[in-house]
């Protein structure tokens, strides 16, 4: 499979390409890499309570496994998860088998763009917007839920500036908003904290062996902040549980 590396960089807060080889160790301290699995399962539990085994999960741009692990924990029930970074999903692969649900999930290699035109029938969909990729979030949307089957549920995790907004284009696509979740500003700062606290310590390991990328590494931490920043002060994090209509 051919790699678009741009769209990795661009996901995990990047703009230069040669940052790629970097992140496995840039990551290495991190599982789940944009907090909110707890709160995810919560709406879950609110909205569906138990989940029988045989339901079918799926995360799409997964990362490390982290969110998809600890919900099919909980729920004993059956994931699917695709990423398009292979590091990250050998670690979603070897986490899974910590937790001995290696026979429950299935972590997988997959662009985004091949997911949303191949599979199908989930009772649940799980996507955190973090890319372009698919087109606006309109587009995007549009496409990630002919993956859910009829009267399924997408749990959609996505930065606003207008409520009112996000709102009107979720209906226009027949989504019915069950339940949401917003997160508060301490649980952003605390989730943005820990973040950069480990990204920080790596990029300086990595200027101690490449001072020549040195430039690259900083570059990369202050766009890390400045997002902090933005997300802390300027924009909402909002998790909706929608039903397909």
């Amino acid at each position: 499979m051919e790699i678009d590396k741009s769209s990795i960089v661009y996901s995990l807060s990047g703009s230069q390409g040669d940052l790629f080889d970097y992140f496995p160790y840039l990551f290495q301290d991190l599982w789940e890499l944009g907090g909110g699995s707890d709160e995810i399962i919560d709406l879950i539990e609110r909205n569906c309570g138990l989940l029988s085994p045989t339901t079918e999960i799926l995360e799409l741009c997964c990362g490390k496994g982290a969110v998809l692990i600890k919900i099919i924990n909980k729920f004993n029930c059956i994931g699917k998860g695709i990423d398009l970074f292979e590091p990250f999903v050998n670690d979603a692969v070897n986490k899974a088998r910590e937790y001995n649900l290696s026979d429950r999930i299935d972590f997988e290699v997959m662009d985004i763009k091949d997911a949303v035109n191949n599979l199908r029938n989930y009772d649940f969909v799980i996507y955190g917007s973090d890319t372009n990729i698919l087109g606006d979030e309109y587009e995007s949307l549009r496409k990630i839920i002919k993956c859910c089957k009829p009267n399924g549920y997408l749990v959609y995790e996505t930065v606003i500036k207008s409520e009112e907004d996000e709102l009107k284009f979720l209906k226009e696509l027949g989504l019915i908003i069950i339940d949401k979740q917003i997160a508060q500003p301490d649980e952003i700062r605390k989730m943005n904290d820990f973040i950069n606290e480990k990204l920080i310590r790596r990029a300086e390991e990595l200027i101690d062996k490449f001072p020549n990328q040195k430039k690259l590494f900083e570059d990369y931490i202050t766009a890390q902040e400045k997002e902090s920043f933005e997300l802390e002060n300027n924009l909402t994090l909002v998790r909706f549980f929608l039903q397909i209509n």
